[in-house]
């Protein structure tokens, strides 16, 4: 499923897509999902954790984003904060009017 190879573009990397190509036709995808390479359990329960890091991250202000994407460099922080800008003005206007009904949250049971 991986043919590895040094990050050289010149050698290693073009001889490993090489080798990628001439093996393609003798693997058999549903043999190698069989090989239970991964479950998808454990890739909710990962995707979980992350998702749980990011509700405890701090939740800065558009100012105190703007001021660090800033210093992302003299051309790119400049894009980044106009696409930022972008977005945030996509996302008010878009969002839903006070008049409309919210959903009622649902509790899941683990």
């Amino acid at each position: 499923m991986v043919v590895l190879a040094e990050p050289d573009p010149e050698d290693d990397m073009v001889r490993a897509i090489g080798k990628a190509i001439s093996i393609l036709p003798s693997i058999n995808p549903e043999e190698m999902h069989n090989r239970k390479l991964y479950s998808w359990q454990d890739v909710a329960k990962r995707a979980e954790i992350v998702y749980d890091r990011a509700m405890k991250c701090s939740n800065r202000s558009l100012l105190e984003r703007l001021s660090r994407f800033l210093s992302c460099g003299a051309w790119a922080g400049k894009v980044l904060c106009m696409v930022m800008i972008i977005d945030y003005l996509l996302w008010r206007l878009l969002q839903p009017d006070d008049d409309i009904e919210k959903a009622p949250d649902i509790s899941f049971r683990h």
